[in-house]
């Protein structure tokens, strides 16, 4: 402890110990003594390391995106690209993307890949009777919103016919007008923030995208008309 090193100790197979020396003006002032089990820090690295995977599979995600603007302009088919890679980096189990009209309407963009929603009018319908609501809270609140199959919660009924324990709805703002929202589904387990954190971003790109190629369309309807 002469060079003011924590010292490693271990007391058993289930007990080890790090010392640290406390200093005040380069003088020994006590000891701090930290008691912990080796299959605690054990955990914690196996869960330090998932999140280093999960951010390093999220960036390479997000740079095939980058790349493939550059040479897409097709609105749905760029859509489709980050939705699949919405549910890949989260593990869901379904997905799809609502367009807001300027009619009020709404244009749904489901996950063809899998045919996982067996009941598209079914979920169409309940769009109808209850995003509403929903649309509301984003545009209020404007981050994500997490729901429940909770009877009585929040947007239950969608997480029904959506088939889900947990659905993540992430809106798409450009200067505070929503565009577009992405929602996920999964069963059993929860959304990490780590995986809301990173679906925010890839929904501020698909914002990005829709107001970029919507100017875009009207820019070449302009110059026709000239």
């Amino acid at each position: 402890l002469e060079k003011n090193k924590p010292l490693n100790i271990i007391l058993s197979a289930r007990q080890h110990a790090n010392i640290y020396p406390l200093v005040k003006k380069n003088k020994p002032d006590g000891y701090f003594i930290r008691m912990y089990s080796p299959q605690i820090k054990r955990t914690l690295s196996e869960k330090h390391e998932n999140i280093l995977q999960r951010n390093a599979e999220f960036q390479r995600e997000l740079h095939d995106i980058l790349g493939l603007l550059v040479k897409e302009n097709s609105l749905t088919v760029l859509s489709k690209q980050i939705l699949m890679r919405c549910e890949k980096i989260t593990d869901s189990t379904s997905g799809l993307i609502v367009f807001y009209e300027e009619d009020k309407k709404y244009e749904i963009l489901f996950d063809e890949t899998h045919d996982k929603l067996q009941s598209k009018p079914e979920v169409e319908k309940e769009f109808k009777a209850s995003f509403s609501f929903i649309t509301k809270w984003l545009i209020v609140n404007k981050k994500s919103l997490v729901i429940t199959s909770t009877p009585n919660s929040i947007g239950f009924n969608l997480a029904h016919v959506l088939q889900s324990d947990y659905l993540l709805i992430s809106p798409c703002f450009i200067q505070n007008k929503l565009l577009a929202a992405v929602i996920l589904g999964k069963k059993e387990n929860k959304f990490s923030h780590l995986e809301m954190g990173n679906i925010e971003q890839l929904s501020s790109l698909l914002a990005f995208t829709i107001s970029s190629i919507k100017a875009r369309e009207l820019n070449t309807e302009i110059e026709k008309k000239l």
